[in-house]
């Protein structure tokens, strides 16, 4: 099936020009990316320093392998949402150039193991690549990354802020506020992009049902961050950490949101762990909370490498078939 004739499926590789990272870089552009890695390295390492010092005080871990089982379930869940993720970008993309959920979870599962690496960039290249190899052009990718970025960090400010400020009197105005601009950006959005053509076009194309379905699987994903941070807060220690799913559920969204808008913090790595632990020792010990959401970095980078695993094995079923 041949993608609908618009400027957008026209493809533009001999009109592109080549621009060299290394001559555009701006010089703040470098420090705040070195920044970001250092913060990283930081809260890594406080983290992996509590733990050590206070690991005497830590609770000690269910010995009847019900820690192994839902360690099992927390990496199951992860698997699931890089699969929902795909469900997202395919949703958002579908109009724009015909795409299949399998070949979404092939270059999502394939490139998104990418974000661990410096930079914090390389998973969107990396998505770049695989989709060019489908056949999708450089316009599409890039409308399609921008407003899956978008509607990511708006549902994750949603849930982060409406939580936040139920938990935070003191901060409960600015937080309503807030959320109240977040649900009216769809009608400042209709207001404001005949103003933008090309975008104006793009969002056309994508259809509100299908960018509706995106947002939808990155509420459920919220969700099942939440969910994953609860189960191992309730079992995989012999005594249940007193922490409840709803407020995990919206700490994980705050701090999915400060990791991913640190430059140079791969993945979020060291950033969403100390927003965690600054939430929450104050319920349950800094050693509880660090060892807590360690536990749950190392659980979601599994399912990470899981995913790379079994969307290889999609892709390699794809091109035998």
């Amino acid at each position: 099936m041949n993608p609908p004739e618009n400027q957008f499926s026209t493809t533009q590789q001999a009109t592109e020009p080549e621009t060299s990272p290394a001559r555009t870089e701006k010089p703040w552009h470098r420090v705040l990316t070195w920044v970001g890695r250092i913060v990283s390295m930081v809260c890594i390492g406080f983290l992996l320093f509590t733990v050590y010092r206070y690991k005497q005080e830590l609770p000690p871990v269910r010995s009847d392998g019900g820690s192994i089982l839902v360690g099992t379930a927390v990496v199951i869940f992860g698997l699931i949402s890089v699969g929902i993720n795909a469900l997202a970008w395919q949703r958002i993309v579908r109009r724009l150039h015909p795409v299949s959920w399998k070949q979404a979870f092939s270059i999502t599962g394939r490139s998104q193991i990418a974000k661990y690496l410096p930079g914090n960039v390389f998973h969107y290249l990396g998505k770049m690549i695989l989709a060019r190899r489908e056949g999708l052009t450089t316009p599409v990718i890039l409308i399609s990354i921008l407003v899956e970025t978008v509607l990511a960090v708006g549902t994750g400010a949603a849930i982060g802020l409406a939580g936040f400020g139920l938990a935070a009197p003191e901060y409960r105005t600015l937080s309503i506020v807030v959320l109240i601009g977040l649900l009216l950006s769809p009608l400042a959005w209709r207001l404001l992009k005949p103003r933008i053509r090309v975008i104006h076009e793009a969002i056309d194309r994508v259809g509100i049902p299908h960018l509706s379905q995106a947002v939808f699987c990155n509420g459920v994903n919220f969700l099942l961050f939440g969910t994953s941070a609860f189960l191992l807060a309730q079992n995989l220690w012999a005594e249940p950490l007193a922490l409840g799913w709803w407020e995990l559920t919206w700490g994980c969204a705050l701090a999915w949101i400060v990791g991913f808008v640190t430059p140079g913090a791969p993945g979020g790595v060291g950033v969403r762990e100390g927003i965690l632990v600054a939430l929450f020792s104050g319920q349950i010990g800094y050693p509880s909370a660090a060892a807590l959401f360690l536990a749950l970095r190392m659980a979601q980078v599994a399912s990470d490498g899981v995913a790379f695993l079994l969307a290889a094995i999609v892709e390699r079923n794809r091109h035998s078939s």
